[in-house]
């Protein structure tokens, strides 16, 4: 029975991968389609209603379909679970999704006092780029609550840490989020200086992926 049970879990699992892959390749039917089958497996096997790592997976196709309300839903019984099962080690991480789907909601102060959760937790695990990306989603609620200047500390300090951990993209996003902060507060020659760096980083990550490529199609002619 219990091999019967390892066997559906780790193919509710792979079927879950499956749908989030056909979510971002632009697929929402056949993504939707594995879903319905998770859900009445699921539906047919109710202690898989307590499984962390499939409820986790099982979260973010409901978030790469957009259905922000049942992610939040099914994050916040994962947060639950976690401490009523006392397993506490990616609280951080499920702190984090819980904020991204409250901002996604426009619920802006809880998506802040999440995202402060998921800083606090990242902390304690000596996580830096966790960290990193919770202080940036401190600051990018506080920008749509237009609170500009603490939202600049916020994304200044994730920036450093992007910067310091060589997050390029991450470092990128930033950018763009001082940029706006520097445009609504009328800062012009920190807009300026803001757009120069993003125009330099967005010519470097051009220019690493071109030689990736190259590298690809070298290794595939030879």
């Amino acid at each position: 029975m219990q091999n019967n049970n390892e066997d559906t879990l780790s193919f509710l699992i792979a079927l879950s991968y499956r749908s989030i892959a056909f979510s971002m390749l632009g697929q929402p039917k056949n993504s939707l389609a594995d879903l319905h089958k998770i859900e009445s497996i699921i539906k047919e096997n109710p202690s898989f209603t307590e499984n962390i790592p499939l409820l986790t997976v099982l979260a973010n196709i409901y978030y790469y379909l957009g259905d922000y309300q049942t992610t939040l839903t099914v994050q916040l019984k994962i947060l639950e679970l976690r401490f009523h099962l006392n397993k506490l080690g990616n609280v951080n991480q499920t702190y984090y999704h819980i904020a991204n789907a409250y901002y996604r909601l426009h619920r802006f102060d809880d998506a802040y006092n999440a995202y402060w959760e998921a800083k606090i937790y990242a902390e304690k695990k000596k996580a830096p780029v966790y960290v990193a990306y919770a202080t940036q989603g401190l600051g990018l609620s506080l920008f749509q609550q237009k609170q500009y200047i603490k939202a600049e500390n916020k994304i200044l300090a994730a920036n450093t840490l992007f910067y310091k951990h060589n997050l390029a993209s991450s470092y990128l996003e930033t950018l763009i989020t001082l940029i706006q902060i520097s445009k609504a507060t009328e800062q012009h020659s920190n807009t300026i200086s803001w757009i120069l760096e993003a125009e330099k980083i967005t010519e470097n990550i051009e220019s690493v992926s071109y030689t990736h490529l190259r590298a690809h199609e070298t290794r595939g002619n030879l």
